[in-house]
């Protein structure tokens, strides 16, 4: 199995910079930090969760120019610093994942480079910077446009589009890998020769474990199962692509889908309790 990890290594104004290939120019890597620092930051700012800082930005090496996108990783929370102040950066984990995926025959994005800033043996911030997926959209961006869309061909594509994402998971989960965050933003679909593709990002808590346990495979098709704005038959189209991907029999795939569905009924009931609490409180 390869390294999952950059072996190129250089230090820039106090940040350790790995890279594959060819460094960036100074230039970009100024622009890199700038954005770090929240200050001075000519890249264009993207939506992200308030873990972290998203930007997109165009990089030239040599004499290509390439779309990236340069993500800036925040700590959740003062346990959460002292937390990665031993174990590895989140834009490490990231890389290692990304790298891990595109080994076992998935897509996701072609990293670029990380850079990570260390006090001594701790790491106090980590950037992760990959190539933009060209020409793809986001699972719920194209759920969400071929649903609105009432015509034959849009429902056949919508049902193909379920099918091979089940297929997709199923595979990951034969090999032993789950996401660590399935919302549907956090795949990009391309379409190519009749087959949907899907790009899986934000890897960061993606993970290969040696033995998947009946908890882990349930938690990661609730995250799923919850997101996902389909009909039940729909539903049923990507649990039976799942179940035929992995090899399970009947009543296994009975067992998993009567796991799943009290896991979403649990957390569909926990969330109706806090909505109204949340509604008091921001109001």
């Amino acid at each position: 199995m390869p390294d999952l990890i950059f072996k190129n290594k250089v230090s820039f104004r106090g940040w350790f910079v790995y890279f594959d290939g060819t460094l960036p120019s100074q230039d970009f890597l100024d622009m890199v930090l700038a954005c770090a620092s929240n200050s001075d930051c000519s890249f264009t700012r993207v939506a992200s969760s308030q873990n972290a800082r998203v930007y997109q930005a165009s990089m030239q090496v040599q004499d290509i120019v390439k779309e990236v996108f340069v993500k800036h990783y925040l700590f959740r929370s003062r346990f959460d610093q002292l937390k990665h102040f031993l174990r590895s950066s989140r834009g490490k984990r990231a890389l290692e994942a990304t790298l891990m995926l595109r080994h076992n025959g998935f897509y996701a994005p072609k990293p670029v480079l990380l850079m990570e800033k260390r006090s001594g043996p701790f790491k106090t911030s980590s950037v992760f910077i990959c190539e933009k997926v060209a020409g793809a959209t986001s699972l719920k961006h194209l759920l969400q446009s071929l649903s609105q869309n009432n015509s034959a061909r849009a429902l056949g594509s919508k049902r193909s589009l379920i099918r091979d994402f089940g297929r997709t998971v199923g595979r990951m989960h034969a090999r032993g890998i789950v996401h660590g965050d399935t919302r549907l933003s956090n795949v990009m679909v391309k379409e190519k020769a009749g087959k949907f593709l899907f790009w899986f990002i934000d890897n960061e808590n993606t993970r290969q474990l040696p033995v998947l346990t009946a908890r882990t495979v349930c938690k990661n098709l609730d995250q799923i199962n919850i997101r996902a704005k389909v009909s039940n038959a729909d539903r049923m189209r990507f649990f039976s692509e799942y179940c035929r991907e992995r090899g399970l029999n009947p009543a296994e795939s009975r067992k998993m889908a009567g796991m799943v569905m009290d896991r979403t009924a649990k957390r569909q009931d926990e969330r109706a309790v806090r909505k109204p609490w949340k509604k008091a409180i921001s109001g």
